[in-house]
């Protein structure tokens, strides 16, 4: 074998080790599939805390009898259960489900 053909065989391999080398790196920058994947995320509840409302026996100041006092506190039930369903929705804003 002559110099001028092992250089070119030196040549040759060279190219064609380069070549290996830059498809090899092109495969390996190949993009991965995209797997969507379903996590819930905490957000901040933006809610408003409903006002407590002025309850009925509150407001009640002596001298009062026990009919004026039962029906304050029979107002004052109703009061509190509207005031419950109100903060139960709103408690029900920030847990439900993503």
């Amino acid at each position: 074998m002559s110099q001028e053909t092992e250089v070119s065989i030196f040549r040759k391999s060279e190219i064609i080790g380069c070549v290996l080398i830059v498809a090899a790196a092109l495969a390996g920058c190949g993009t991965a599939r995209t797997v969507q994947v379903k996590v819930p995320v905490p957000l901040e509840c933006r809610v408003q805390t409903p006002a407590r409302p002025a309850m009925p026996l509150d407001a009640l100041r002596p001298p009062y009898d026990v009919d004026t006092w039962v029906a304050h506190a029979i107002a004052e039930v109703d009061v509190r259960e509207a005031y419950e369903k109100e903060l139960a929705a709103a408690l029900g804003e920030c847990t439900n489900p993503i």
